[in-house]
């Protein structure tokens, strides 16, 4: 209502008052405002909902006590996929966005560092991309190769190779874009 009636306003998409209202709202109508009479949300409504909660939980906010990082943020939005928000548009945000995206510090399981390289446009394989080694197991810093994690790739031991966490790679002092 309020939007209607700000001067300038009235030439503005309905689509734009729509998603102002629906935004909130998830896909199983928990959120605000609570409405009576439950229909499928608009199509911008559900896109404009994955970018808003994304953008919140990774910028840095008052009420936070930290800003969660990339891959942090996208798996707890997937486990909120077909609740709170849709299915096919969280999957494309995610292809679309990368889970890990390039440049970004990897930990493997098998405790060596690596620089994503390149992200994995496949969607069931997004959490597998071309990452380039930069430590060895015991932290010594290499140049190493870059590694596909999509295709099994295992270290000398048969370990298969696996992202743990992302880092911030100016608490270790690291410039990623010296692996570029």
């Amino acid at each position: 209502e309020i939007l209607t009636l700000i001067r300038g306003f009235r030439t503005r998409p309905v689509r734009a008052i729509l998603v102002a209202l629906e935004h909130h709202m998830g896909k199983d109508y928990k959120g605000y405002p609570n409405v009576p009479i439950k229909k499928d949300l608009n199509l911008f409504s559900k896109i404009v909902t994955i970018v808003d909660v994304f953008d919140a939980m990774t910028t840095p906010r008052i009420y936070m006590k930290r800003a969660f990082k990339r891959d942090e943020a996208l798996r707890i939005m997937m486990k909120d996929s077909g609740k709170k928000f849709d299915p096919l548009l969280l999957k494309a945000f995610i292809s679309m966005l990368g889970l890990f995206p390039i440049g970004s510090l990897a930990l493997l399981n098998t405790g060596e560092l690596a620089v994503v390289f390149e992200t994995n446009r496949d969607p069931v394989l997004f959490e597998k991309p071309k990452v380039k080694l930069i430590t060895d197991k015991e932290g010594n810093m290499i140049d190493g190769p870059v590694i596909d994690l999509a295709s099994r790739s295992q270290d000398e031991t048969g370990t298969r190779r696996v992202i743990v966490k992302t880092i911030d790679p100016e608490k270790y002092g690291i410039d990623v874009t010296a692996y570029f």
